[in-house]
């Protein structure tokens, strides 16, 4: 992770991860790296816009976002 400091109080992170987990039909979204950030999802290909937006509001700036996708075993095994 890189992290860089600006002059109005904003972090930016180049990359962060983006833990995924399935919750009743939504992605569930976690970034370990943002303390506090969580979003959800309907779709994978939501998550980095939602990421971003979301740490916007916590006034750190995303430049990329890895989605890592957890299955619960029940869905692994489906």
């Amino acid at each position: 992770m890189s992290v860089t400091e600006h002059d109005n109080a904003t972090t930016c992170l180049q990359i962060v991860t983006a833990i995924a987990r399935r919750c009743d039909g939504w992605w569930a979204i976690e970034v370990p790296e943002i303390p506090g950030l969580f979003t959800q999802v309907r779709r994978l290909d939501q998550v980095a816009a939602m990421v971003k937006d979301a740490a916007a509001t916590l006034n750190v700036k995303v430049n990329g976002v890895k989605v890592t996708p957890k299955l619960s075993e029940q869905d692994e095994l489906m």
